[in-house]
């Protein structure tokens, strides 16, 4: 039944659009009304109805005129349409984004030309990041299975319906409020069907680049776990898209950083230009641009300080004449770090010649294995009664006399170092790093070897002890 109604044998015609147009909203209605009533029926019946609206709306959209396409929607859309000269130009805007709407929620396949730039840059991220020939096929293959257009039946697919209405309802009651905003933009990451969404005829191969080296790298792959960062890490996705826009928008990188200033607009940010030269300086000169916090660990990659970026782009806001006050904005603030960031590696990658989206991979990778949570088999180990965390503390207590309380690191404030403080002739705080008794891969015969780390993790831990009880009875004083 569906694929009849997506491959339907009699094509639509212009002349139907008015119709077809008006079933289209109207079904976007019918839909919430059936979800919010918990209607099943109703909502499938209606699905399985603007599947095939949706497909022939597309069809047909590019032989219909603007008048046309106004004098539909207009009873739907918010509020009254005003004909002063200055909000003309609002509705010629608005109307080019309904077109978008109705040209991307029907359009089940790529256009030739988009497609074929959608496979190279695919190949140009796989090739970067996956050395081993399998792997580089493996993930080639899944991520292009990953990409869609913003089909109706790509954003809410069919087999959701075979399950528990009330499993997929929240995700298909946002998808439905949400539909223009989505069919609209230039790309976007699902995080509940993990695809990426993408227009479907993109005409601007800059434009898809930036976006599908932004979604893929920091979005879809941390999603699908082969990124050690959060999958909403915005300053990440503008380094990756700010590096894109100066290795393709002119002939040369050096051409491409001149006239970067070009996009402050598109961007939203005025200082581009300053914010990716101040990165490129941090790296040539042979600075850092950021700082780990020690002690700390999740899974959120907090470790992980933007702190240095942030002050760097702000004294860039004070020379460049930018109001520093926008940085207060998080948005804001993510995207100038991320620009920073861009010029940072960019540096890197013409200075030592390295490739910025393995280094980043790597670099994160090597952060996560380090300080994310272990397992929570190693953490009941680390922390249980009788314990590592409680040999430690005995073994502190035989060394030093005295009784001692054990105190994780990010607790109070210390430079990373474990560290002795005497309360009285016999009591004490330890202040301990947690994350350096934590699992290391190289201290077993690989990452399975759980009895190797935990051996390389209690010699460590125990190595700390000792430095730090010398230290606080012997070390030189100041």
């Amino acid at each position: 039944m569906l694929d009849k109604l997506l491959h339907p044998k009699k094509k639509a015609k212009p002349a139907e659009f008015k119709k077809i147009a008006t079933s289209f909203y109207q079904l976007k209605q019918d839909l919430l009304e059936a979800a919010d009533k918990n209607d099943i029926n109703k909502f499938y019946e209606a699905y399985l109805e603007m599947a095939g609206t949706a497909t022939a709306l597309s069809s047909i959209i590019s032989k219909v005129e603007d008048k046309e396409i106004l004098e539909v929607a207009e009873p739907f859309l918010v509020g009254e349409i005003i004909k002063t000269d200055e909000e003309k130009e609002a509705v010629r805007l608005e109307v080019r984004e309904l077109r978008k709407e109705m040209t991307a929620v029907g359009a089940l396949k790529f256009s030739p030309v988009t497609s074929k730039w959608i496979k190279a840059i695919v190949g140009e991220i796989v090739d970067e990041l996956y050395e081993e020939k399998s792997k580089n096929k493996k993930m080639r293959s899944k991520i292009l299975e990953d990409i869609q257009t913003p089909h109706f039946v790509h954003l809410i697919p069919p087999e959701l319906l075979e399950t528990d209405f009330d499993l997929w309802r929240e995700y298909i009651v946002g998808t439905i409020v949400h539909m223009q905003h989505t069919l609209t933009s230039y790309g976007a990451t699902n995080t509940y069907l993990k695809k990426i969404i993408c227009y479907p005829r993109e005409e601007d191969e800059l434009v898809l680049r930036s976006t599908l080296k932004h979604e893929i790298f920091v979005h879809y792959l941390s999603l699908i776990g082969e990124l050690s960062v959060p999958d909403d890490w915005e300053e990440i996705a503008f380094a990756v898209d700010v590096i894109e826009r100066v290795k393709h928008a002119r002939p040369t990188i050096k051409e491409s950083e001149k006239h970067l200033s070009d996009y402050a607009e598109e961007y939203g940010e005025p200082a581009i230009a300053e914010l990716y030269q101040r990165g490129r300086q941090l790296a040539v000169e042979g600075k850092t641009g950021f700082i780990i916090r020690p002690g700390v660990s999740d899974r959120k990659a907090s470790y992980f300080s933007i702190d240095i970026l942030l002050a760097e782009a702000r004294r860039v806001y004070e020379e460049a004449h930018v109001e520093p006050r926008r940085l207060l904005h998080q948005y804001t603030a993510l995207r100038a770090v991320g620009i920073i960031l861009g010029g940072f590696l960019m540096g890197l990658e013409s200075k030592e010649k390295i490739k910025p989206l393995a280094a980043l991979r790597d670099f994160f990778s090597c952060l996560y294995s380090r300080y994310a949570l272990p397992s929570p088999e190693y953490m009941d180990w680390l922390t249980k009664k009788g314990g590592l965390i409680d040999e430690l503390q005995e073994y502190a207590e035989y060394l030093t006399g005295q009784t001692i309380n054990m105190i994780a690191v990010e607790e109070v404030q210390t430079p990373g170092m474990w560290m002795l403080e005497k309360l009285s002739e016999f009591k004490a705080n330890l202040y301990y790093v947690v994350t350096d008794l934590y699992p290391r891969e190289y201290d077993g015969r690989d990452a399975t070897d759980t009895k190797g780390m935990m051996k390389g993790a209690w010699e460590r831990g125990m190595g700390h002890l000792l430095l730090t009880v010398y230290r606080h009875f012997h070390g030189k004083r100041e």
